[in-house]
């Protein structure tokens, strides 16, 4: 069959099962309906001294109605509703909560209790316990937080529970089946499918396996954030990473994994860290000042770099200026140029809107694209050509409602930035930003959203972590508009990344102590362990500094060289950089050298330690450049419009491939089949060879697919030589995809 475009052969939807839809299973979760009480909810237990239970209309999260527990004692009490369940399923879980005066020692929480058939319990699972005073209402968690229902489990009491002594209210509760999508991809040696092939959704413990066309179907995946990863391997080929895939609810994700003939290397990461000494002297949280103001007239010239919106802190993105609308509508016209009202709003609303990711799992669920989890879990995998392309932008991180503290940082200086006030990201937790007198020289303060959503959420604390961060501690700032990281290195292909946690070991400021620190570098460079620091008094002390980074490097394709950088600490008034420095890898003959670079600005500079690694000791020589696609002139995976136009060249350079005669194929995987080339914009279903002959040069890149538009879905054009015997195996082969979205 010939067609000039791509036909629909089948209808994607058709390839998939439906996908589970947000379905609340409870009866009247938002308690407006009832009569002396809400109908489908009881309270429990009956009499228990000094609880009380009331159906209130007073000030309700939505509607005219809630519910709440007070108690004057430390005995519980609690909302409840039975619910089926099926054992093995993922429920999400979430509602609105209130509290007042809840006591450390009590709390209260959303509970789910699930039991089987005997009624026997199997579980409680807590989404989190919260005391103090949580006012106005806050959604329990902003990024919903998953359940798994215990094998065996046929009911689950969802509890609405209060230890008191304190006050708790509860509105417009969710329980119901986690919704979920799809991703769809195919397997190839890049001249034909690869049946049989294992993938795996890295986190969730789920393999599937191609079938005959290469084709592989995950059904149900939760819609979580857009960081799902996979690990394709088969028989005879390398191993392929595929990440950063996002799954929406009711809908398919698309990939396409093309395996290189051959075995993996013996080791397929290789792991670099550093360690960096510093000496800080005592130091105090510097405050703001009330009569500060939001006034870039008044600010230096050497912070108004830190009022620019940047490519990863978009200031002036439409999400970041949305959310500075909701920031100053609440606060008075009369303090709407006032430093420490405006920026202590910005604190205050990250910590009720956006969750500090540290929370990511309950106790039979974790969360695979959690970014805690992925980074520093030793089990998760990150994807991306360095650590700023994973971490999300602030816009994005709006949309997601959770980052880890580094995020956070991030978008607590895009939102100060946004609202006029200079700010940069410091490596790890915290914001630095500009306290501005009405008159004289300003200072640098500093707040941690993560902190403060964490100290929010747990307690109602809504300002613990702003301006309370000591000076000692602020080593690491950005320099310009542009962001800092702890760990830095830059891949030509996006792949899989993990690290531990960056962390300091401190010593007594003392010469003994500096002693003692100098050792334990020592011994760090041999062992790539830190010795624990020295416990001494508070006051003066030397730090190390320890960050580290796990490449993998199965989606490393030719690159064999590349920097790896840590940042040594900015020289303050407070802290002093003393060059000391250890690096430690599990394949030092990786490393070519270590060297000093320095970074600075008007009035500021910091060092980074340089880490050169060559990686042919562990991979060998790059394959040369034999078959080469593009698509739109990209050879990286692009994602277009739809309606855009879409051209896939090809070429080939002979000098690499072996004498003898060769199948050429070229073949597209779409969402409608597998097709091959039998001319320009010409396809026939089924794979089969372009042509059987020598290789020879295609030195101009020939257009082989040029449509002014192709229907939504994903597309992966291979082009592939190997030995003439009519099999597929894609011994020189190149492929490349792109993505068309729906309309």
């Amino acid at each position: 069959m010939r067609a000039s475009v791509l036909p629909s052969l089948v209808v994607l939807a058709a390839l998939v099962p439906g996908a589970a839809s947000a379905q609340n299973l409870l009866t009247n979760p938002g308690f407006e309906s009832g009569g002396t009480a809400p109908s489908g909810w009881s309270t429990w237990p009956p009499g228990a001294p000094g609880v009380a239970y009331v159906w209130s209309s007073l000030d309700p999260c939505s509607g005219s109605r809630c519910v709440e527990v007070s108690s004057t004692t430390t005995f519980f009490g609690m909302w409840r509703q039975e619910l089926p369940v099926t054992g093995g399923a993922l429920y999400t879980y979430s509602g609105w909560i209130e509290t007042e005066n809840i006591a450390p020692a009590g709390g209260c929480t959303l509970q789910a209790v699930f039991r089987d058939a005997g009624n026997a319990i199997l579980e409680f699972v807590d989404l989190g316990s919260h005391d103090g005073t949580i006012a106005p209402w806050m959604f329990d968690f902003p990024h919903v937080k998953r359940v798994r229902a215990p094998q065996g489990a046929v009911k689950v009491e969802v509890n609405l529970y209060l230890q008191g002594p304190g006050k708790a209210r509860f509105d417009d509760v969710f329980f119901g089946p986690c919704e979920t999508g799809s991703i769809l991809g195919h397997a190839s040696n890049g001249a034909g499918p690869i049946a049989g092939a294992e993938v795996e959704l890295w986190g969730s413990g789920i393999r599937v396996y191609s079938d005959a066309n290469g084709r592989f179907l995950f059904p149900q995946v939760p819609d979580a954030s857009p960081r799902w990863n996979l690990i394709v391997g088969a028989a005879g080929y390398q191993d392929a990473t595929l990440g950063g895939v996002d799954v929406a609810a009711g809908e398919v994700a698309q990939v396409s994994a093309m395996l290189r003939p051959g075995a993996n290397p013996a080791d397929t990461d290789i792991v670099l860290r550093a360690g960096r000494l510093h000496h800080s002297l005592s130091s105090t949280p510097v405050t703001v000042d009330p009569a500060a103001v939001i006034d870039p007239s008044l600010y230096p010239s050497y912070v108004l770099p830190f009022l620019a919106s940047d490519p990863y802190i978009d200031s002036a993105a439409p999400e970041v200026q949305a959310a500075v609308q909701e920031i100053l509508a609440g606060v008075p016209p009369s303090q709407a140029t006032n430093l420490l009202a405006v920026s202590h709003a910005a604190y205050l609303w990250i910590a009720r809107n956006v969750e500090y990711d540290v929370v990511y799992s309950t106790q039979n669920y974790v969360d695979p694209t959690s970014g805690m989890w992925q980074t520093i879990s030793g089990e998760g995998w990150c994807w991306g050509r360095n650590f700023t392309d994973w971490l999300y932008r602030p816009s994005e991180m709006l949309c997601e409602k959770r980052g880890i503290c580094i995020e956070h940082g991030r978008l607590g200086t895009a939102l100060l930035r946004a609202l006029g006030i200079p700010a940069r990201p410091m490596v790890g937790h915290a914001t630095q930003f500009w306290v501005q007198p009405p008159s004289g020289q300003g200072w640098w303060t500093a707040m941690s959203t993560s902190g403060g959503r964490a100290a929010y959420r747990d307690h109602g604390d809504t300002s613990s972590a702003y301006g309370s961060l000591l000076p000692s501690a602020l080593h690491h700032a950005a320099l310009d508009a542009g962001p800092v990281i702890h760990s830095d290195w830059e891949c030509a292909r996006p792949g899989l990344w993990r690290e531990v946690h960056p962390w300091g070991e401190t010593y007594p400021g003392t010469p003994a102590g500096y002693a003692q620190a100098l050792a334990d570098l020592a011994t760090f460079a041999v062992s790539g362990s830190a010795p624990q620091g020295v416990p001494h008094a508070p006051g003066a002390q030397y730090e190390i500094s320890y960050s580290d980074v796990t490449l993998d490097l199965r989606n490393i394709g030719r690159q064999r060289s590349l920097t790896a950088r840590f940042p040594f600490a900015m020289t303050t008034a407070v802290v002093t950089d003393l060059g000391n420095h250890a690096w430690w890898s599990d394949h030092p003959e990786c490393v070519t050298g270590t060297w000093i670079t320095t970074e600075q600005n008007a009035v500021e500079s910091r060092n980074w330690l340089n880490l050169g690694v060559d990686l042919t000791p562990l991979l060998g020589a790059p394959e040369p450049v034999t078959c080469d696609v593009k698509a739109n002139g990209s050879d990286e995976d692009i994602a277009v419009a739809s309606g855009a136009r879409v051209t896939f060249t090809v070429s080939l350079d002979a000098a690499g491939v072996a004498p003898g005669q060769k199948d050429w194929w070229i073949t597209i995987a779409s969402p409608f089949g597998w097709f091959h080339a039998i001319g320009v914009n010409v396809w026939q279903y089924g794979v089969a060879p372009v042509y059987q002959g020598a290789a020879f040069d295609v030195p101009v890149e020939v257009p082989i697919l040029d449509l002014p538009y192709l229907p939504p879905g994903a597309y992966t054009l291979f082009f592939g030589l190997d030995a003439a015997d009519g099999v597929p195996q894609g011994t020189y082969a190149d492929a490349v995809s792109v993505t068309v979205a729906a309309p």
